[in-house]
């Protein structure tokens, strides 16, 4: 039942793009079906297929390297509580930055090329996984912390079996459940 949640939302935004097509003509909006059959042409052109690579190649190396430095950042931050709370308001002062201005500053270290595409994709996901790995680990069950205390866990194996997988998103507790059950 879940799934149909999405569905009808994005039925509900091709009818609104509809409408404002409608509404305004092909001045300022193009049809859906119109975008639909450019992107169809385009996917289908030969020569689309390298930049589309080449989008997906910086896209997937931007996102290790975010989510790498981001739980760097993030798990320590959130272990140590005061530290945490003074790194806060900074990460998110930093993420209020408008990472357009960064650009200029960007191509001038990296140059023109992939090493900037990706930069510029790293620079966008640094910041949300640091916060949220922070207030995921500053949000672990006590118990679990007071366990591994008693168990004399080693540093790394606390941050593999405990801090780390409490940074991790996880579904809601009712599916959770459910895929416990099965």
């Amino acid at each position: 039942m879940k799934w149909r949640d999405p569905l009808i939302l994005v039925a509900l935004l091709l009818a609104l793009w509809q409408l404002a097509y409608w509404a305004v003509g092909d001045v300022a909006l193009r049809s859906p079906a119109a975008t639909a059959r450019v992107l169809g042409a385009m996917l289908g052109d030969p020569r689309f297929t390298p930049h589309l690579r080449e989008t997906f190649a910086a896209f997937a190396q931007g996102f290790v390297i975010a989510l790498a430095v981001g739980l760097a950042i993030g798990v320590p931050l959130g272990a140590a509580r005061y530290a945490g709370e003074v790194a806060e308001p900074i990460l998110v002062a930093l993420y209020s930055i408008p990472k357009v201005t960064l650009y200029p500053v960007i191509l001038l270290v990296f140059g023109i090329g992939m090493p900037a595409k990706v930069a510029f994709g790293a620079i966008h996901g640094i910041v949300p996984i640091s916060i949220f790995a922070m207030n995921a680990i500053r949000n672990i069950n006590p118990t679990h912390l007071r366990t591994a205390r008693v168990l004399r866990l080693p540093a790394w194996t606390l941050a593999a079996r405990i801090l780390f997988p409490a940074a991790l998103p996880r579904s809601s507790p009712a599916s959770a459940s459910a895929s416990r059950s099965r």
